[in-house]
């Protein structure tokens, strides 16, 4: 039984981490590359101008022939450190909270995929963990008798 405990205890540590990281200051800016992209806070889609600052939950859409990234800088001056989202194929994206290198890379427009594989992911190593703990306080049983020869 204190090895379930353990378990959950890292794991309760384990997902709590993306709760501090969002604490990094940021400031989240659209750059148009082609064509005309519109964004919405909840209301109509209106003209979007290269260099506007964005918010998260904020709507994107990308007409078709139409690029356009959002480029989150953390706040420290160093553009290497800045993470940078792609929406490159038509349709309505939520500007994501946080931006996160493996987001940057599918060019996805939400990091939802992202946030169910590691759920996903440490239910499995949960489940693992939890089926390979044994308890030592158990008795051997006895070996298996063949019987009278």
């Amino acid at each position: 039984m204190s090895k379930f405990i353990y378990v959950l205890v890292a794991c309760s540590v384990a997902m709590s981490a993306p709760v501090f990281a969002q604490d990094q200051a940021q400031s989240i800016v659209l750059k148009v590359d082609s064509g005309s992209i519109l964004s919405s806070t909840g209301g109509e889609f209106v003209s979007a101008e290269n260099g506007q600052q964005v918010v998260s939950g904020q709507k994107l859409m990308v007409n078709s022939g139409s690029s356009a990234r959002v480029v989150y800088d953390r706040g420290n001056n160093d553009p290497k450190d800045d993470c940078v989202i792609e929406f490159k194929k038509p349709g309505v994206y939520d500007v994501p909270t946080d931006c996160t290198r493996a987001v940057a890379w599918t060019g996805s427009g939400s990091s939802q995929l992202g946030n169910a594989a590691i759920i996903v992911g440490t239910g499995v190593v949960l489940a693992a963990l939890i089926g390979n703990s044994s308890d030592n306080n158990k008795p051997t049983p006895p070996p298996v008798s063949l019987g009278n020869r």
